[in-house]
């Protein structure tokens, strides 16, 4: 007589040999109920990916795989002897040498036969993978790839990185993923819930290609806030003041002082906007009266150094 020790099996008789069938239960998801196909009395429920051993069903009873209460054998609610599945589940299919299984509904999801999760993520289950966004899985080539590269066929295909399992809130505290193109021309437009900020995004194909921030403006050596009404990025003195930014009202055509202080800009009203923000040469500031740039030196005032150098 042969016999293999394990600790959850079912005995099956060969001749006179016995040999004890394994099962190792694995969850599928965070939260759920597995039964041991070869005694249908034993069970585990699935708490936050780890599979917690039941009592078993009493002598004569086995788990019913839907109702998930305990039934008489052999009555109406027997399901244990129901012939098995022509479809596979993800867990026989790794078991079986698989490595990378396409998902069924998803275009970015896949199968990894070598990932196992102690805790599963939430909005993932035992197994499953993302690819990177905006990537799609390529069941051809089983690997992921650039979007345009792959023919998702019937599945969805996915554009907004929000739409992605790893760009969802799986904590109570998640900063909410708010960066997407959908609906969107191709370039770069600003960032939803940080308008009239540094922040833009760059869309293509109404997929989320790039956050970005807009640099400080070298020449006037002052921040530029993304404007959702240029579609670019604008010194301060293009921004509305009501908008954080430096820009006058511009009530009358002509050239006008920084407001904020600097002499050695100028602006130029036109039309009610702001037309052109100009930088007077080094030690060079404006002089409102002559409507120029002059030197400091030449300059009295607050801007000017030349009353101050007088005795």
């Amino acid at each position: 007589m042969c016999s293999i020790s394990l600790s959850v099996f079912a005995v099956i008789v060969i001749g006179s040999c016995t040999v004890i069938e394994s099962f190792t239960p694995h969850c599928t998801s965070s939260f759920g109920w597995i039964r041991n196909p070869n005694n249908c009395s034993e069970f585990w429920r699935c708490d936050f990916g780890k599979p917690i051993p039941m009592v078993p069903c009493p002598s004569g009873l086995i788990l019913n795989n839907q109702l998930h209460v305990c039934v008489r054998r052999g009555g109406q609610y027997d399901d244990c002897d129901q012939g098995p599945s022509n479809k596979k589940t993800v867990a026989e299919r790794c078991s079986a040498g698989e490595q990378l299984i396409p998902h069924e509904s998803e275009c970015q999801l896949y199968y990894n036969c070598s990932l196992f999760y102690d805790f599963v993520p939430r909005y993932f289950e035992q197994y499953l993978d993302e690819c990177r966004y905006p990537n799609l899985f390529d069941s051809t080539t089983l690997s992921c790839r650039p979007y345009k590269d792959v023919k998702c066929g019937r599945l969805v295909e996915h554009v907004s990185p929000c739409e992605y399992r790893r760009g969802k809130c799986g904590t109570s505290h998640c900063q909410p993923c708010v960066a997407t193109c959908t609906g969107k021309s191709n370039g770069r437009h600003s960032h939803e819930n940080r308008e009239w900020s540094p922040f833009y995004v760059i869309c293509n194909d109404q997929r989320t290609i790039k956050v970005d921030t807009c640099s400080k403006d070298e020449t006037l050596n002052i921040a530029r806030l993304f404007s959702p009404i240029t579609n670019k990025c604008e010194p301060l003195y293009r921004i509305p003041q009501s908008r954080g930014g430096l820009a006058p009202a511009c009530v009358q055509n002509g050239l006008f002082p920084d407001q904020g202080g600097r002499c050695d800009i100028f602006i130029r009203c036109e039309n009610g906007v702001v037309a052109e923000v100009v930088k007077c040469p080094s030690n060079f500031v404006f002089d409102p009266d002559t409507q120029n740039c002059r030197s400091d030196t030449e300059f009295c005032g607050t801007c000017g150094r030349l009353c101050k150098d007088l005795p």
